[in-house]
């Protein structure tokens, strides 16, 4: 994540990091090895199952409060597949990523856009990044 604040601000101008399920916290030092070649320092925290994944990405949204949502090819891969495979467990994944409190669940098989349109809901921003 970029955040474009003042350097002394509460969270960092940039940050890295990464969400793994695995039920065993004992593999935790292994993810932490396998990036420590890297001179970019990264957060790794472990979900227990694909729900609480989303209830930790969830909290890294509300912590970061985004105005913008970048993803690649965002209907079908990157947001698109997170707001699917919430609508599974079931979690209204628009409705969180939009500020917007509402009772209104979408559905995504009934709201079908355009290809190359962007998912833009009051409050948050979701754009496709092409190279």
């Amino acid at each position: 994540m970029q955040n474009n604040v003042p350097e002394d601000y509460r969270l960092p101008t940039i940050y890295h990091g990464f969400i793994v399920v695995d039920t065993d916290t004992n593999n935790l030092p292994q993810y932490q090895t396998s990036l420590s070649n890297s001179n970019v320092l990264y957060n790794i925290q472990l979900a227990k199952s694909e729900k609480h994944l989303y209830e930790l990405l969830i909290d890294l949204i509300k912590q970061w409060d985004p105005d913008i949502f970048v993803g690649y090819e965002i209907e079908m891969s990157s947001w698109g597949y997170i707001i699917q495979r919430g609508n599974e467990i079931p979690m209204n994944m628009p409705s969180i990523l939009s500020r917007v409190t509402s009772t209104k669940i979408l559905n995504p098989k009934i709201d079908v856009k355009d290809e190359h349109e962007e998912y833009n809901d009051s409050g948050a921003e979701v754009k496709n990044q092409f190279k």
